[in-house]
């Protein structure tokens, strides 16, 4: 028998794929979880039907690709955050070398900026691991992506109308934060 459409919610539903995308795709563990954790018993053959009668394969295929972009996108803006940092303790470190190379020492001004430039490298790296640095584009797309999660919890019954309206303000939104420089 198939899963009926309206005998659960709208929010049920996301947080059965949720769970199943958790449990790697494996509909006993997921139902393990949802039971466990959740107190929701369910039938196999439910999440089966949802699994393929909402597309849940292709959706968390598109999810798992949206997070690998934010990760490169994420680890691009790091790299080039710390790129000019970098160099430029590359260049103090070549001329260490080369004053070694000479017999004599280091000047203390530029030990003292080295150290400088060391220290704000390790604060920037530490920062940007943390999260700080975020682009606007991300900013939005994680604000949208607790919005829709907030609806879906609160407003169960709008999940739906919100999901046309952020599919369809998807594609501009993007050519804006592109066109931003964002």
């Amino acid at each position: 028998m198939a899963a009926q459409p309206g005998r659960y919610k709208a929010s049920q539903r996301e947080l059965a794929y949720r769970v199943w995308r958790a449990a790697g795709q494996n509909l006993a563990e997921t139902l393990r979880v949802l039971d466990a954790e959740y107190e929701w018993p369910l039938a196999k053959q439910t999440i089966a039907d949802w699994r393929d009668q909402l597309g849940w394969v292709a959706r968390a295929a598109a999810d798992d690709a949206e997070e690998r972009r934010r990760t490169r996108a994420a680890q691009t803006d790091r790299t080039a955050m710390l790129a000019g940092i970098d160099e430029q303790i590359g260049r103090y470190e070549g001329a260490f070398r080369a004053a070694a190379a000479a017999g004599q020492a280091p000047d203390p001004r530029s030990m003292a900026a080295y150290a400088n430039l060391m220290r704000l490298r390790l604060v920037l790296a530490r920062d940007l691991d943390a999260g700080a640095g975020l682009n606007r584009g991300d900013l939005v797309a994680e604000a949208l992506e607790w919005l829709a999660q907030w609806v879906s919890e609160h407003l169960p019954e709008r999940t739906e109308a919100l999901a046309a309206v952020l599919s369809a303000a998807a594609g501009p939104l993007a050519a804006h934060c592109d066109g931003a420089g964002v």
